[in-house]
């Protein structure tokens, strides 16, 4: 697949995703936008650093100072992630990977420095299944969480 921006998405990637949950596509973000989410991620980690000062903690939830930040729904906090993460491009991905249905149940930043703490290896929270129409049949198009 490829876009008017030049996005190509082939079939060995699909493949890769369908099989195992992920694939990399090497130098599609600009470093503009990856400027921007470095800069968002950094205020999310800020605001949660501030939230357990405020409480005396190095722990809130699935957050541990200086070790793993997991910061759920920046979009909605941000006037700059909606742009880049409702784009045409990750739109694009979508279609690739899920069909032509989908839909943002959650994004997150999630953030474990090297040689830090905790460890957080490689998974799937969910598994993604294909969506079932009003009538029972399915429908083939879109997915969601099960």
């Amino acid at each position: 697949m490829t876009s008017s921006g030049g996005l190509e998405i082939g079939a060995a990637q699909r493949r890769q995703y369908r099989e195992d949950g992920y694939f990399i596509l090497e130098g599609v973000i600009p470093e503009a936008d990856i400027d921007m989410l470095r800069a968002e991620c950094a205020r999310a980690m800020a605001i949660v650093e501030r939230a357990m000062d405020e409480e005396g903690v190095d722990t809130i939830g699935l957050n541990h100072r200086g070790q793993r930040y997991i910061v759920p729904l920046q979009y909605k906090r941000s006037d700059r992630l909606p742009g880049f993460l409702f784009s045409e491009a990750m739109a694009e991905i979508c279609r690739a990977t899920l069909g032509e249905e989908a839909y943002v149940f959650l994004e997150q930043f999630v953030v474990k420095g090297p040689e830090v703490g905790m460890e957080l290896g490689w998974h799937q929270d969910a598994e993604l299944r294909r969506s079932v129409g009003l009538g029972g049949g399915d429908r083939g198009e879109g997915a969601c969480m099960h």
